[in-house]
């Protein structure tokens, strides 16, 4: 099963975007689609969501990507997703207040997840010396910690916030 989540992820990172309508920074594809069945019929109501990890800023303006990237998603508001802001733990409510004024049909959630963010060096594979800890660190979340936050859903759809998604998110939901 890991296996087929695995070339699933690797098949979504090259050809995803492209396939259901959306851009990315640097020109490179970055939407990832985690699927998870259900047992046994159809996807409840409001077992899906769209999620994205992002850094607090201390200036609002540098919240532009990601407002952007919101309302594209805005066009295509669902009330039967969720959509999920993990962070860590630097956006206050100020800046979410912000944040969620632009695209207030989304109904936003943010998300701490400063806990399984790691200050200090970790033992690493010597090729990846050049990663710095803040890449590690949203590496290890995506594909370690990640998961615990989104136990009671059957579908997500992780969209980056230098990612634009053109298309209507439900289709692949």
């Amino acid at each position: 099963v890991l296996v087929l989540v695995a070339l699933l992820i690797v098949f979504i990172l090259v050809v995803g975007t492209a396939a259901v309508g959306g851009s990315c920074g640097w020109g490179r594809v970055r939407t990832l689609v985690l699927l998870r069945r259900s047992a046994g019929g159809p996807v409840p109501p409001r077992n899906k969501a769209i999620v994205v990890l992002t850094r607090g800023y201390k200036d609002k303006a540098q919240y532009k990507q990601l407002i952007a990237r919101n309302t594209h998603l805005e066009k295509y508001a669902n009330s039967d997703i969720d959509y999920i802001i993990f962070h860590e733990g630097n956006i206050d409510q100020d800046h979410q207040h912000y944040i969620s004024n632009f695209t207030p049909k989304l109904k936003i959630t943010f998300v701490d997840v400063s806990k399984d963010f790691r200050t200090a060096t970790m033992e690493f594979y010597q090729p990846t010396a050049s990663f710095n800890m803040g890449y590690r660190n949203m590496c290890s979340f995506w594909f370690v910690e990640f998961w615990k936050y989104v136990t009671s859903y059957s579908y997500i759809l992780r969209i980056d916030e230098d990612c634009l998604y053109y298309s209507d998110p439900t289709q692949v939901l």
